[in-house]
């Protein structure tokens, strides 16, 4: 189990890597465009942006209650014992 879990981690640290790695390039071409006067980042770019920022709120999410429902059985258990 405790492999699994790694393995999802490692999953989850390469996507927010990969979403985080495109933001930063799409910001600077933004940056870039808006210095020039132009605007060459399309619709379908500001959804996708939107799209990673949304499958990492929610990984984060769903990671924080795995986490705090072990805390919960783990207190469980301690109170039975």
């Amino acid at each position: 189990m405790h492999d699994e879990d790694q393995r999802e981690i490692r999953k989850r640290l390469a996507f927010a890597e990969a979403a985080n790695a495109l933001l930063k390039y799409k910001q600077h071409k933004l940056i870039k465009y808006k210095q020039e006067n132009e605007c060459r980042i399309g619709q379908h770019d500001f959804k996708q942006i939107k799209s990673y920022a949304i499958q990492i709120k929610n990984s984060s999410f769903q990671q924080q209650d795995k986490k705090d429902k072990s805390i919960t059985k783990c207190k469980k258990k301690q109170i039975f014992f």
